[in-house]
């Protein structure tokens, strides 16, 4: 006869006074005996098919061996160790999360702390700002804080012993803080675009308020702004950042450029600017007086792509598919580069 084992179960736990009960699930048919080995427990053994509750004296991973046979003449046995989890009773502080994870000054936190152990605890939380609390989790008002980094000290206790450890929790100032202004350029051309986003520290939601000289220009966190409608030269760029605890300011100076580029344009004999595959168009660039061009790239189709290089601009482009067309022109400086789409599309026919 075959005898099979249901699974072990054992909870013990260590130095424990009242150690849990050791069960066992046995599905060999009656009559049978029953050997059981708890190497480093007390007992070491049992016959009992019910063994009395076992006691270790120190925690980690035992083997515990159950050997059945059953009774009949020359009966078989079966044989099954398994490893048993003994628990430190003693009570281990591990760790503790705050909600919100990242306060501010005038929040309410909720604290939960994490202990191994065997259960009920007792808690005691020294808090910031001389308060204790004695549930886990704790609550901490923060109105009354200076921002800073504090110590929270937290002990668990139980029937076993006791257990400290101190955290500590940084409390951040919900008043906007300026700390500087990241700019895509210090000296945005005429028609091109300005990019610039703050350096903040404080609590959301924000307000945000762009201005140049005092002209409003923008209300987002990032400004994209293209530059027009201001003269060249040095202009304030501002930015007034606010929330429920208060605001801040912060400004630069940029200088308005000058574009390169004046314009860009075909020379159209009719109002439509209609052309026919294989006739030469004619197209005119005004630059700034001042400009230095080093080179000139052109994209005839507007596609994006600028195939054509010269040092000296190009007058003349012959279009040998019809289409409708929009060219680009890329002219640039010893400062930079600057684009200018041309003012007006060119519609190319293969004509009569």
């Amino acid at each position: 006869m075959t005898l099979s084992l249901a699974a072990l179960k054992l909870l013990a736990l260590f130095a424990a006074p009242d150690a849990s009960a050791f069960a066992d699930a046995l599905a060999t048919p009656a009559p049978h005996t029953c050997r059981w080995s708890f190497p480093g427990g007390t007992p070491a053994t049992s016959t009992s098919c019910a063994p009395p509750p076992v006691r270790y004296t120190t925690p980690g991973p035992k083997p515990v061996t159950l050997t059945v046979c059953a009774t009949s003449p020359n009966g078989p046995c079966s044989t099954v160790t398994k490893p048993v989890a003994v628990l430190d009773p003693r009570p281990v502080v591990v760790d503790f999360k705050a909600d919100p994870p990242e306060p501010y000054a005038g929040d309410t936190l909720h604290l939960t702390a994490n202990a191994t152990g065997k259960p009920p605890f007792t808690w005691l939380w020294n808090l910031p700002g001389a308060a204790t609390a004695t549930t886990n989790p704790a609550v901490l008002e923060t109105a009354r804080l200076t921002p800073g980094l504090f110590a929270v000290r937290l002990r668990a206790a139980n029937f076993f012993g006791s257990a400290s450890r101190t955290f500590y929790l940084r409390v951040q100032n919900p008043k906007p803080v300026l700390t500087g202004l990241s700019l895509s350029t210090t000296t945005p051309g005429i028609g091109t675009v300005l990019v610039a986003s703050p350096n903040l520290t404080g609590q959301p939601p924000f307000t945000f308020l762009w201005t140049l000289d005092g002209y409003r220009i923008g209300t987002e966190r990032t400004l994209a702004w293209e530059v027009a409608g201001f003269l060249p030269g040095p202009h304030t760029l501002a930015l007034r950042v606010a929330n429920t605890s208060g605001f801040a300011s912060l400004s630069r100076i940029v200088t308005v450029q000058q574009p390169v580029i004046l314009d860009f344009r075909p020379v159209c004999p009719n109002l439509i600017c209609l052309f026919t595959v294989g006739t030469p168009v004619t197209f005119n660039l005004y630059l700034a007086p001042s400009a230095q061009p080093l080179r000139f790239e052109y994209d005839w189709m507007g596609t994006g792509t600028f195939a054509e290089v010269s040092p000296a601009p190009i007058s003349h482009h012959t279009y040998y598919q019809p289409g409708n067309f929009r060219p680009r022109v890329r002219v640039t400086t010893a400062t930079g580069a600057e684009v200018h789409t041309a003012s007006q599309f060119l519609l190319v026919s293969l004509g009569s």
